[in-house]
C-alpha cells in the first residue's frame, strides 16, 4: 500500500512522462495481492486453530477452573449458580435458558472483573460485555448474560483473575443437533456438530 501511494505521488510529479492510469492500476494490483495473501494467512490460522481444538481435553462433570476443554451437548446441564471455589470457576460448562436467573457465588474478597464474549455458530466473536464485582459481593446476579438470536454460546472469564478458568455458557435456544463445544487457551470458541 505505501509503495502504491508512492508510485502515484512520483508519477503525478512528472508532468511530461506521468501516467495516472498506470499508477492507479499498479496500486490496485498491489492492494489485491496483499488482500489475497492476508486471506490465505487467516484461512491457515483458522485451520490450525480447528486442528488444535480437536485435541482439547474432554471435560468431566467435576471440572473446576478449567482453562481449555471440550464437552458434548449431552453432558451440559442447566444451573442457577456458578461458584468461584479455591480451584476456580465451577461448573466449567452449562446450558442457559433465556430469562433464567444466574448467580455467581464466591468466598474470596476483592474486586473481580468478569468478561462475557459472545459467539455465533461459526465460532466468530460477535460482541463482549463485562461486569466488575465489588470486593464485598459474595453472591451476585449475572444480569449481563443475554444472548442475541444469532449467538450460540458465551465464554465467561476474568482478566483480573485468569487462574480461575473459563466457563462455556451455551444458549439453550441454539441446541438443535448433537454438538461439541469447547474453549481454547486463547478464549476461542470451539463449536462443531457431532457426526
Amino acid at each position: 500500500i505505501p509503495q502504491g501511494f508512492m508510485a502515484i505521488a512520483l508519477l503525478s510529479s512528472q508532468p511530461k512522462t506521468r501516467s495516472i492510469g498506470a499508477a492507479w492500476s499498479g496500486a490496485i494490483v498491489a492492494i489485491a495481492i496483499l488482500l489475497l495473501a492476508r486471506a490465505g494467512e487467516i484461512q491457515k490460522v483458522t485451520t490450525q486453530q480447528e486442528n488444535k481444538s480437536v485435541a482439547l481435553p474432554a471435560l468431566n462433570a467435576t471440572a473446576c477452573g478449567a482453562q481449555e476443554f471440550q464437552i458434548e451437548q449431552k453432558h451440559l446441564r442447566s444451573v442457577k449458580l456458578l461458584r468461584l471455589e479455591e480451584c476456580g470457576l465451577s461448573p466449567a460448562a452449562i446450558s442457559y435458558h433465556a430469562g433464567t436467573p444466574l448467580f455467581l457465588e464466591r468466598k474470596q474478597k476483592g474486586p473481580m472483573n468478569l468478561h462475557f464474549s459472545y459467539f455465533d455458530a461459526s465460532g466468530r466473536r460477535r460482541r463482549q460485555t463485562n461486569r466488575i464485582l465489588k470486593s464485598d459481593e459474595s453472591k451476585s446476579a449475572i444480569s449481563e448474560l443475554n444472548f442475541h438470536p444469532d449467538e450460540v454460546a458465551a465464554i465467561l472469564y476474568s482478566d483480573t483473575m485468569p487462574q480461575v478458568g473459563k466457563v462455556v455458557i451455551v444458549n439453550a435456544a441454539a441446541l438443535r443437533n448433537d454438538f461439541l463445544a469447547g474453549v481454547t487457551q486463547s478464549r476461542t470458541l470451539l463449536w462443531r456438530p457431532l457426526q
